[in-house]
């Protein structure tokens, strides 16, 4: 193990936390994708940073996959603690480079479980989550413990896929899946709207909570290039009560024509739809609340690339 890599992983009482962990840790390389839709949506998180206008001391980024978000993060804030927590080694590995032995004591990486985070009650001014709360095994749990570590008056910044991610990929696999076992079998995280996820920050105790959505339309050539695509950036199916076994190649092609009959564009590429929602919150502080309401109502709107 890097010794710049700090592990606090707990044993998890959910199958699918553990096959996240797995899926990342697998994808290696293939997190650090500098044109991927994580890392674009990355930098619209750092983008509604800068538009805070505050000088943060000590920042967490959960969930980091590729070490690209925290490497900006370094970039744009040097004289700031950034220290990225990761459910994947391979992960971690990434966001702690070695940069001399003193900047690898300052800014570790750590391995953690989504549920309790290793660090005292407030300690970070900000934290940053970038799509991975969606694939965190309970996100209340994972929201209370974010909250826990800010201090009052710190800022959370977020995004993850909203529920009319993969609309048409929901529907071909449900439809086969009744074709061939009578009952749609569980495949795809289901995702918040804006509004449930707006309820959801509320009910962990944030405040001034802003969250807005981007949809995005993107044309790809086949449904090949988008399952390839999602397994890079760490997606798969990770429900517990998924259908056991080796799916078969027989099914896949079979999905991929189903896919190609409905969603098919007029050039004969696929259309596959996305929404990215991204949240803002504040864990209290009765001292700045003019000055927190002020700073949500200024934050810009998401402009992502739908050729993505």
């Amino acid at each position: 193990m890097d010794e710049n890599v700090v592990s606090f992983v707990k044993p998890l009482d959910q199958l699918s936390s553990h096959r996240v962990r797995q899926a990342w840790q697998k994808c290696g390389d293939d997190l650090v994708d500098p044109s991927s839709l994580v890392t674009q949506v990355g930098k619209q998180l750092i983008t509604r940073l800068e538009e805070i206008k505050i000088e943060p001391k000590q920042v967490l980024n959960f969930g980091e996959r590729g070490g690209l978000l925290t490497a900006d993060l370094r970039r744009k804030l040097p004289k700031t603690n950034i220290v990225a927590a990761t459910m994947a080694q391979a992960a971690a590995i990434h966001a702690a480079p070695y940069h001399g032995f003193f900047s690898r004591r300052r800014q570790p990486a750590v391995v953690t479980g989504d549920r309790a985070l290793p660090f005292k009650r407030n300690s970070f001014d900000v934290v940053l989550s970038n799509m991975a709360l969606h694939w965190c095994n309970n996100p209340k749990a994972t929201l209370r413990e974010i909250r826990r570590v800010l201090k009052p008056g710190g800022a959370f910044l977020m995004s993850m896929a909203g529920g009319e991610s993969l609309q048409e990929l929901k529907v071909c696999l449900a439809d086969l899946d009744r074709q061939r076992w009578g009952k749609a079998w569980p495949r795809i995280p289901e995702l918040p709207d804006m509004h449930t996820f707006g309820d959801l920050l509320a009910s962990c105790g944030f405040s001034q909570t802003i969250v807005d959505r981007d949809p995005i339309q993107a044309p790809f050539p086949d449904l090949d290039t988008v399952l390839k695509g999602l397994k890079k950036m760490g997606a798969g199916n990770y429900h517990r009560d998924r259908l056991s076994g080796l799916t078969t190649k027989k099914y896949f092609k079979e999905l991929a024509e189903l896919y190609q009959q409905r969603f098919a564009l007029p050039d004969g590429r696929i259309n596959v739809s996305m929404e990215v929602l991204f949240g803002h919150a504040w864990k209290a502080d009765p001292s700045r609340i003019e000055e927190q309401q002020s700073q949500s109502c200024a934050l810009p709107k998401p402009t992502l690339d739908p050729s993505l």
